[in-house]
C-alpha cells in the first residue's frame, strides 16, 4: 500500500537530529539541517512522480 507524501512527512523521524548523524552533516546547524531534510524530501517526491507517471 502506498502513503501519500504528507502521511510520510507527518509520520517523518528524517529531521536535523537524524541527518547529523551522517558522515559530512555533523556540523550543520538545525537549521542547515533541517533545509537539507526538506530539500531532501522535495527531491524524493520529484523521483516518485516521475517514477509513476513513466510506469
Amino acid at each position: 500500500m502506498s502513503k501519500s507524501l504528507a502521511q510520510v512527512k507527518a509520520n517523518s523521524n528524517f529531521n536535523a537530529t537524524w541527518l547529523k548523524k551522517f558522515k559530512g552533516f555533523e556540523n550543520y546547524s538545525d537549521k542547515q539541517a533541517e533545509e537539507t531534510v526538506k530539500v531532501l524530501q522535495e527531491l524524493a517526491a520529484i523521483a516518485c512522480r516521475h517514477i509513476q507517471n513513466t510506469s
